[in-house]
């Protein structure tokens, strides 16, 4: 395995573009700058409709935020007080009886970091805390309705800044590129109510906080290691055909069959004369 080091771009180029010098397949990829929270609750009022049975007042529920912050990837604003993202939410109940009232959709986040001190001065590494606004568009996976809720939020993170590029490579193939942004974790709490068709709930959760930084680059798979994996499978054919029990078709034999005649019965005839000489 190869330690990360610095990989000039044109070897990413030559990668793409010249897949045969190297007897490689080339793999690109990209990933956004992203946070991703996940939080767990409950939700009060009339979070499902009035027919459906529940057990309490309070029904647990779990929600979960996927979004992309572009402002992670500017490193003049790693100590940025305002910070803007858009995402995916979705929101689900843990109840078997209520898993059909799952709802989706998109959300906006807001968050201003009224305190994010270093642990060293012009270090990279610090704690920061977070107050953020949330406003959601909501799908009711069940009946197809629309609707809108809204959320605050305060969390508590500990982020690394980090640019530079990586490089791997084994047997199995190799890796290079470059990642810039922001790595962290943290938690979350989190109040906001919610309205979809004629349902009305408030929501409170705690849960966890993952941030982590944008990526580019490529991966090679090596065509020999494709090669051998089309030729272990064709042993595997072979092997499987070898394997299989031979099948013996006998035919039946045929029971003999011993025809008797039946054995006709003896017929005595007598006389009179002979009834009376027995008498006598």
């Amino acid at each position: 395995m190869l330690s990360p080091s610095w990989v000039p771009p044109g070897a990413v180029l030559l990668a793409l573009l010249t897949p045969g010098l190297c007897g490689c397949i080339p793999l690109p990829f990209a990933t956004p700058p992203m946070r991703a929270t996940l939080t767990a609750g409950g939700a009060a009022g009339r979070p499902v409709p009035a027919a459906e049975p529940t057990r309490g007042v309070v029904e647990p529920v779990l929600t979960g935020r996927f979004g992309i912050y572009p402002a992670q990837v500017i490193e003049p604003w790693r100590e940025r007080r305002f910070d803007l993202g858009v995402g995916y939410v979705f929101e689900l109940f843990p109840d078997a009886e209520l898993s059909n009232y799952t709802k989706h959709g998109a959300f906006i986040r807001g968050t201003w970091h009224p305190w994010q001190p270093t642990f060293e001065p012009g270090g990279n590494a610090r704690t920061r805390v977070g107050l953020h606004a949330i406003g959601e568009l909501l799908f009711d996976e069940r009946d197809g309705d629309m609707g809108a809720g809204a959320a605050l939020a305060a969390s508590f993170d500990l982020i690394v800044d980090g640019w530079g590029d990586f490089a791997a490579a084994d047997s199995d193939g190799a890796i290079i590129g470059s990642y810039g942004g922001e790595v962290g974790v943290g938690f979350e709490v989190s109040v906001g109510f919610r309205q979809i068709g004629g349902l009305r709930y408030f929501t409170t959760g705690i849960g966890i906080t993952i941030t982590l930084p944008a990526s580019a680059g490529v991966v090679l798979v090596p065509l020999w290691a494709l090669l051998d994996e089309d030729d272990d499978n064709d042993e595997d054919d072979d092997e499987d055909d070898d394997e299989r029990p031979s099948v013996e078709v006998r035919s039946p034999e045929r029971p003999s069959v011993e025809v008797r005649s039946p054995e006709r019965p003896s017929v005595e005839v007598r006389r009179p004369e002979d009834d009376e000489e027995a008498d006598e």
